[in-house]
């Protein structure tokens, strides 16, 4: 278990770039991102479910009786549909799994911490405070007293904003 989060530790510097990236764009436009995601979300069902339609209309001849491409094809028109119109819904889910992930990688960055060093001097506190920061942040995106996305968001634009700060001063650290 701890060489997952070891693993899951570890990032190159396009991770680390990404995740700025990502961190930045969450804190300053969080309702832009947001609908983006969902039109992207609804365009890649929309686009399934048009390919599916075309296969199933261009073997129309050679099937006998319901085509499976055509059903999933109507299915995944619905499921376009649905996404656009009960997005608020879905999207109020969103700061609890965030908050679970971001709660997870606090929990990985603590065993981390926790973990014998080859070097004795070293302190084990900035590791302690960055991963109990991150836990917190976690669950207070977990718990969110506010029950606003958008605010959510921005809290997750800035754990991965300080993830990505961690991970420089790390990859600093270890050259």
């Amino acid at each position: 278990m701890s060489t997952f989060f070891k693993n899951l530790q570890s990032r190159s510097l396009t991770q680390i770039l990404l995740t700025f990236v990502i961190g930045l764009a969450l804190l300053l436009w969080p309702h832009t991102i947001l609908q983006f995601i969902t039109y992207v979300i609804a365009a890649y069902l929309l686009f399934l479910s048009l390919r599916n339609l075309t296969l199933a209309w261009q073997r129309r001849r050679n099937t006998v009786g319901r085509d499976p491409q055509m059903t999933l094809g109507w299915i995944l028109l619905v499921l376009a549909l649905l996404v656009l119109v009960f997005t608020p819904a879905l999207l109020s889910m969103i700061p609890i799994v965030l908050g679970l992930l971001i709660l997870v990688t606090g929990v990985g960055a603590f065993m981390n911490a926790r973990r014998p060093r080859e070097f004795v001097n070293k302190s084990h506190a900035p590791q302690y405070v960055y991963s109990i920061l991150i836990m917190v942040l976690g669950l207070f995106l977990l718990l969110n007293p506010f029950h606003s996305v958008l605010i959510g968001l921005r809290l997750c634009g800035v754990a991965m904003i300080v993830i990505a700060g961690r991970d420089v001063w790390e990859g600093y650290l270890q050259r």
